[in-house]
């Protein structure tokens, strides 16, 4: 086993890290992560800085955290001198000091930050190569055991010259074991056995061959020996990982992996496979990953969703992507041009905005997590709630329908001052799939056993006041209300009515151009505009405050309209089928506008996303009203 594994606490994650500019000559801007997550993904142009970044991450192997000011001053003063002697060449970033105490220091560890403050950053790299390994046929008994060892520390460094000398070492042992005169206890004998079993299967998942075994005693892959199978180079980095993913099942569950574009040489669906397999076993560490491969971004985040985020890498700055990432696709598929032209090619046959966005409302709709701080939404939801906090006051919250918890994130993304310290958040949703997701969302700002996320009405009101809510968000939520439900969800008897102060407010926020459609409810969706709103509620436009985001090409789409809570009171079936007969007729009015507008010959795929948007309005409105009318 590796001799540094009993050392290692668990579990082994950087939190944070605040690096200055052009630290140790480097030439990345300065860099501020906060809250990171499990898995780091970054993406972004060749020459960026993703590289130069996870070399600061592999400097901090071995480091420690929190160094006093005599040893931050070393290690600084040893970066320069270094500098003034190489710097024309290289840069200091790896430069580590260590003193008698067995602290170490380096440039890139002075300031980050592990979840636990008083354990070493293990850190392993996983950079593959396509260079052939070691003939185990050259090697003798002491030299394979030697380089088994070696493959067995955290990384690819001790795995890639020996990679075939593991796999013949662990054959070699299991055959002596299942030999009708090994003298091995039962027990070690059955583990040696099993040993390669379990190897034997990884590499056969992995390159869809059996590990077989010639007369000479060669372990073999395709039926040839290994050194003479002519193996590509991405075959042998399959091998590599499946290596690397046997033999070091221990070390992966607790270290920082990192992973320099580890799409070279591998086809996606493999590189997929792969990475899952290693963020599996890697349950109580981090793993770093700079790529240009968009399908390894989307299975990652997708299978991973709530422990994974995206960072953009440009000019040697870092920053969250968000849950709108299209400054990453746009660099990683050549442009915008070229991003669209890939999504028309995917969407064949369907290939126009209209029958995408109309084929997506036969669908329920899809639950989004990883906002940011820079989502348009999250922009107007922030700026109405801090016009609402008072002195001294945390703001109490309840999201509505809340999801993932991807709200609480993006709010706790925003400034310098914890969430925790002014936002008193309480989130529910009837829809329980996602409600592990709202746990980890809520641990994260205010830690465990924190009592804020309910799927039922009774532990909501048990656990919340009545009248003790300042504001009640309704994000993306109203319009997957159906509208037949309206007026039983705002009346006297509700969860909003129950738990809102007289003097607070309905933040009720929409994309008045959804860009993926949805059928939420019998009548798809009905997304209102403050027109009908005000008839909804049945109050003036001066009883209302509303508010459009700022973000270029979201201006008129995403808006948040802030409604007393009085007015909740006024909802009929009445008001509802007024606000319904308004949205008709703006809907109607939009199409008959876009059509004019095709005519001159000026229309592009957001208008028709915007005539697939509202045609669906229209009949989803419009059937909503022949069923009230009925």
């Amino acid at each position: 086993m590796y001799e540094c594994e009993e050392s290692r606490t668990i579990p082994m994650k950087i939190t944070s890290i605040h690096h200055s500019a052009n630290l140790g000559s480097d030439g990345l801007g300065k860099i501020e992560l906060k809250r990171l997550p499990r898995i780091v993904i970054i993406a972004g142009p060749n020459g960026s800085g993703k590289t130069r970044l996870l070399k600061r991450i592999k400097a901090m192997n071995g480091c420690d955290q929190n160094p006093n000011t005599v040893q931050r001053s070393k290690v600084e003063q040893t970066a320069k001198n270094y500098l003034s002697k190489f710097g024309r060449y290289r840069s200091s970033i790896d430069q580590s000091i260590g003193w008698q105490n067995g602290k170490k220091y380096s440039l890139s560890s002075l300031d980050a930050h592990a979840d636990n403050p008083n354990i070493k950053f293990q850190v392993a790299s996983f950079t593959t190569s396509s260079s052939p390994p070691i003939d185990p046929s050259s090697q003798n008994p002491t030299q394979l055991k030697k380089a088994t060892e070696n493959a067995m520390k955290p990384g690819l460094e001790g795995v890639l010259a020996g990679t075939f000398s593991y796999l013949t070492k662990i054959q070699n042992r299991s055959r002596e074991a299942s030999h009708q005169y090994c003298q091995l206890p039962p027990k070690d004998a059955e583990e040696h056995v099993q040993n390669f079993v379990d190897l034997h299967l990884l590499v056969k998942r992995l390159l869809g061959s059996d590990l077989g075994r010639n007369a000479d005693g060669e372990v073999s892959l395709y039926g040839t020996p290994l050194a003479k199978a002519n193996l590509s180079n991405g075959q042998l980095v399959l091998l590599q990982f499946a290596v690397a993913l046997h033999a070091q099942k221990a070390s992966l569950k607790d270290s920082i992996l990192v992973f320099d574009e580890p799409e070279n040489h591998l086809h996606a669906e493999s590189l997929i496979e792969t990475l899952t397999r290693i963020a599996e076993m890697n349950t109580e560490g981090q793993i770093w990953i700079a790529t240009h491969s968009v399908p390894l971004i989307a299975g990652m985040t997708a299978k991973f969703d709530g422990d994974a985020a995206l960072y953009c890498m440009e000019g040697g700055v870092i920053s969250y992507a968000g849950r709108r990432p299209e400054r990453v696709l746009n660099s990683l598929l050549g442009g915008e041009e070229n991003r669209e032209a890939l999504r028309r090619f995917i969407d064949l046959p369907t290939r126009h905005a209209f029958q995408t966005f109309s084929s997506q409302c036969l669908a329920p709709p899809e639950v989004i997590s990883g906002a940011s701080a820079g989502d348009p939404q999250v922009e107007v939801i922030q700026r109405a709630l801090h016009g609402r906090i008072k002195e001294d006051e945390s703001l109490r919250v309840l999201d509505f329908g809340s999801g993932k918890g991807r709200l609480l994130d993006a709010l706790a993304e925003e400034g310098s001052q914890s969430v925790s310290e002014w936002l008193d958040y309480i989130a529910y949703d009837p829809c329980t799939g996602d409600a592990d997701l709202c746990v980890k969302a809520i641990e994260r700002s205010y830690g465990e056993g924190s009592n804020r996320s309910f799927s039922n009405r009774s532990d909501l009101l048990d656990a919340v006041d009545k009248g003790s809510i300042d504001v009640a968000i309704l994000c993306n939520v109203l319009h997957e209300i159906s509208p037949l439900d309206w007026p039983s969800e705002f009346s006297d008897t509700s969860i909003l009515q129950s738990v809102l102060k007289p003097e607070g407010y309905l933040l009720i926020v929409e994309d008045y151009l959804m860009p993926i459609g949805e059928s939420a409810h019998d009548f798809g969706f009905v997304v209102l505009e403050k027109e009908p709103l005000l008839a909804f509620f049945g109050i003036k436009a001066s009883a209302i405050e509303s508010a459009c985001s700022d973000k270029p090409g979201y201006e008129r789409r995403i808006q948040a309209h802030l409604i007393p809570a009085t007015a909740l009171e006024n909802v009929t079936r009445k008001t509802c089928l007024e606000a319904l007969k308004i949205s008709c007729r703006l809907s109607k009015d939009t199409l008959a506008n876009l059509r004019a507008r095709a005519k001159t010959g000026g229309t592009g795929y957001k208008d028709g996303l915007a005539m697939a948007f509202h045609t669906q309005q229209f009949a989803n409105a419009t059937l909503a009203l022949n069923e009230f009318e009925n």
